[in-house]
């Protein structure tokens, strides 16, 4: 049984841009037949058994797990509400969509479906060929398709409830190669109380976890950002160069990404650069003087440092201060000793 225990945290950047539109979404809720989990908490669906073999890591499954807190599992059901670190348990084969303390019984959905719908599977063809070059070949014959709609997290209180995610998760093979599409287009919360977030926010303690474990305590690979704060912008991030969308090749032994520049989406706030590196979804920010953060999202506070002399007030603008001088006093940081005409100044 959860206890709800909660930490206070200030959070200035709320994440509600660069994201996958739902237009982008594949298709699903009631209007696509999807099936739909009853509204519960640390839930998952019976063992799903699937009409084509998924290769996952070198190994190929006929069924698996949808789990109400954020991820697929194979080989067995998982109701940890605790985002642990890769690699996990010896044989869970996860793919961790948004693994995190999902409760459906305070609102939201999670729908789910296997489709062989030869539109959808075009679509799907269509977005690894863009991102995969070499795989032009590929003809997707198959695909299963979760989608966590306007899920709310543990423990929220009524402020806590407004907070909501919806992400989407799209597995596709041809029988023999296959891939995982991952869609993001609302992220609003991190941490249930259980894990020590905010019951108002869902921020906080052990953030949400994305990535993907063979079960073999080798073979793993989570995003940058998982469980850490700056989880809550993977709206922003990207592999294939679309803010709020990833692509993976999983059937080999290794996991294979794209090889697009990472920064061909737009993905830096405030005019910041987008560096791309070699290796598995690293990229930075290179922000302008005045702005921090994974995204540059963050105005640093120059009046903190109480730049402004001889008792002059210190205003924050973006990228820069004003100093409000005391009479008597001048220049960008009330510095000189001249005597002003007027009892103060704004000065730049």
């Amino acid at each position: 049984m959860k206890i709800t225990s909660v930490w206070l945290i200030s959070f200035a950047f709320f994440n509600a841009c660069s994201a996958i539109p739902l237009s982008m979404f594949y298709p699903y809720g009631n209007p696509s037949h999807d099936n739909r989990l009853p509204p519960n908490d640390d839930g998952s669906s019976s063992e799903i058994h699937i009409s084509s073999s998924f290769p996952f890591f070198n190994t190929s499954h006929r069924s698996l797990f949808v789990n109400t807190n954020g991820d697929l599992t194979f080989l067995s059901s998982l109701s940890s509400y605790t985002p642990s670190p890769f690699p996990y348990q010896q044989n869970s084969q996860i793919v961790a969509i948004y693994w995190g303390d999902i409760d459906t019984t305070n609102g939201g959905d999670v729908w789910y479906r296997e489709t062989q719908d030869s539109v959808f599977l075009q679509k799907a063809s269509t977005e690894i060929h863009s991102s995969f070059p070499r795989q032009s070949g590929f003809n997707a014959s198959w695909a299963f398709v979760t989608t966590w709609s306007n899920v709310a997290f543990f423990g929220a209180d009524t402020i806590g409830k407004r907070r909501r995610c919806t992400f989407q998760c799209v597995l596709v093979t041809d029988g023999e190669h296959s891939f995982v599409i991952l869609n993001y287009y609302k992220v609003q919360w991190t941490t249930g109380t259980s894990n020590s977030g905010d019951a108002s926010t869902g921020l906080g303690g052990t953030p949400a976890q994305v990535g993907f474990d063979a079960g073999d305590g080798i073979h793993y690979y989570a995003v940058p950002s998982s469980r850490t704060p700056d989880i809550i912008n993977i709206t922003h991030m990207s592999n294939v160069g679309i803010p709020g969308k990833y692509i993976f090749r999983v059937d080999l032994a290794f996991l294979e990404q794209s090889s697009l520049n990472e920064c061909d989406g737009k993905v830096c706030l405030h005019d910041g650069t987008c560096q791309d590196s070699v290796g598995l979804s690293t990229w930075r920010c290179n922000c302008l003087s005045g702005f921090t953060g994974k995204l540059c999202e963050t105005d640093v506070n120059k009046c903190r440092s109480s730049p402004c002399q001889h008792h002059g007030s210190c205003l924050n603008v973006p990228n820069d201060y004003q100093c409000h001088c005391m009479a008597g006093f001048t220049g960008h940081d009330c510095q000189a000793g001249q005597y002003q005409t007027q009892n103060s100044s704004l000065y730049k």
